[in-house]
Order: C-alpha cells, then structure tokens, then sequence
C-alpha cells in the first residue's frame, strides 16, 4: 500500500510541476520553457556526452520532425488506401485458395475412403 501511496504520490508531483510551469498553456509559453531547458541542461548534457564511449546522434531539428511527420502521416494514408483499393483482388485470391484447399481435403484419399 506504502508503494502505490509513494508512486501515486510522484505520478501527482510530477503533473501539479509541470502544469505549474506551463507546459499545457499556449505554445508561446511552452516554447520560452524548452528554451530554458535547453539551456539549462546543455552543459549536464554536453559533459555527460564527453564520457560516453560513443557518439550521440543529433537531434534533428523542428523543421525536419514536422516535415518527416508529414512525410509519414503521408505514407501510412497512401498505405492505407493500396490496401482498400487492392482488398477485392485480395479477397478474391483468398477465396479461391480457401476454396481449392477445402476441395484438396475433401477430396484427398484419406476422406474419401471414410
């Protein structure tokens, strides 16, 4: 009980802190606090960065997530309308493989023999 008390206790603070600092307000206000953020951990960043024995990947910038977004968004929608357009033919052949199984079965010596 102590342990779902703690969790639901950090799950909370986590939430009252960072809608306390305006993370679900407007855009403007988010974006001045990732600024912050950012400047603030760069050097914890940077540092730890220097330790590790392997290079981090740069973080790509806003300009290309949106851009990767709307390259995605856009691939899963033409993805998704291929399938549509080609489920006729899809069913058709599944049909008829469902079709020329069960006759293979039916008339498979085992079966007739019964």
């Amino acid at each position: 009980m102590l342990r779902l008390t703690a969790k639901a206790g950090i799950a909370g603070g986590t939430v009252y802190l960072v809608s306390n600092q305006g993370v679900w307000k407007d855009s403007e206000t988010t974006s001045k606090l990732y600024d912050s953020i950012k400047k603030e951990t760069c050097p914890y960043v940077k540092e730890a960065a220097s330790q590790l024995p392997f290079d981090l990947p740069q973080v790509p910038q806003v300009d290309n997530m949106m851009q990767m977004g709307v390259h995605y968004w856009n691939c899963g929608v033409r993805t998704t309308f291929t399938f549509l357009l080609n489920s006729p033919t899809h069913v058709k052949d599944w049909s008829k493989s469902a079709y020329e199984s069960i006759e293979s079965f039916i008339n498979s010596p085992e079966v007739s023999e019964k």
